[in-house]
């Protein structure tokens, strides 16, 4: 199952947004399917007021300031007079924003362009961060309501606190029972910089050619005979192979594949000595490699330590998933 798949079904048997992003699900990812589905259902009025947002960049690092355009959109059939138009990023507390006066009436059906800077905190950790636009202003028409002090605030934007995309690319070969461990594992990989491939029925042997790591999570018998085929397949292409697998899946490995450079991890601990095993047999499987490359790209093998120690860590101590369970 894809993770959209997943996320999709979850939210049709009655779980919601903010629960499947608490599991580690990727907000991009989650707010796409939720949208997709609510547009299925049944066809919604349009929202009054909706933006559009064009960052200058792609990405930007914790410490950078970013240059936001936004377009604002009036979707009803009346005239807006706007006094401030401002932003929250999720960063600051939400009873701040970072407004700006404007002084305009922008008329039914008509937009109109804003640019924010905005300063990117230097601790902030790496990550999708929401970003919400408000509106403060009067509807003017005989139908119209009294002028108010609320904010009209809209659907949570995507800004990207990520690094760039300047490390190996990565195939992620897994065998879960939930999918938010490969979202988990995916999003810490590009987070620091990796392109990371999903594989499942749609990927296909190409898109393995094109990554240099093969990374494996194999927690549960779901599809554990499609992902030793595939790790089977990154052998034979000479994919350089981080291999993590359940201890109790050991003996549902085919005798062929036991030579492989497992890394047996029990899953269903809660101890933080696990994740110390884990980054530990990381360490040894990429210190070639690292000692092969440019001084540049050293730290960005680095991260990929850091995110699937990141996966790990979320798997080990704060989900306590079994072996036999996922």
């Amino acid at each position: 199952m894809r993770i959209e798949e997943d996320i999709a079904l979850r939210l049709q048997q009655g779980a919601t947004p903010s629960q499947l992003l608490s599991e580690g699900f990727r907000k991009s990812t989650v707010y796409k399917v939720a949208e997709a589905l609510r547009s299925q259902r049944a066809p919604a009025p349009p929202s009054l007021i909706t933006v559009e947002l064009r960052p200058d960049r792609a990405r930007y690092q914790p410490g950078e300031v970013a240059q936001l355009t936004f377009v604002l959109h009036n979707n009803s059939g009346h005239d807006l007079y706007i006094f401030q138009v401002g932003i929250r990023p999720e960063w600051i507390g939400v009873s701040e924003w970072m407004p700006t006066t404007v002084r305009k009436l922008l008329g039914a059906g008509d937009a109109i362009t804003l640019r924010f800077t905005v300063p990117i905190p230097g601790q902030l950790p790496l990550g999708e961060k929401e970003l919400f636009t408000g509106v403060q202003g009067q509807w003017v028409g005989p139908q119209s309501a009294s002028p108010s002090n609320d904010v009209m605030w809209t659907n949570a934007l995507i800004l990207a606190v990520q690094r760039p995309l300047a490390g190996p690319s990565v195939f992620i070969v897994h065998s879960v029972s939930d999918m938010s461990q490969i979202s988990r594992l995916e999003a810490a990989l590009d987070d620091n910089g990796f392109r990371a491939i999903i594989a499942d029925s749609e990927t296909g042997d190409q898109a393995m050619n094109q990554t240099d790591f093969l990374v494996a999570v194999l927690t549960h018998p779901t599809r554990l005979a499609t992902a030793l085929q595939e790790i089977r397949a990154g052998v034979d292409r000479g994919k350089h192979l981080v291999l993590l697998r359940d201890t109790s899946l050991g003996p549902l490995v085919p005798l062929a594949d036991a030579d492989l450079p497992w890394t047996d991890v029990d899953f269903s601990r809660h101890d933080n000595f696990v994740v110390v095993d884990v980054l530990s047999t990381l360490t040894g499987v990429v210190a070639q490699r690292m000692a092969l490359q440019k001084k540049e790209q050293q730290d960005a093998l680095g991260a990929i330590l850091l995110g699937v120690g990141a996966l790990v860590a979320g798997i080990a101590i704060g989900r306590g998933i079994s072996g036999t369970g996922g």
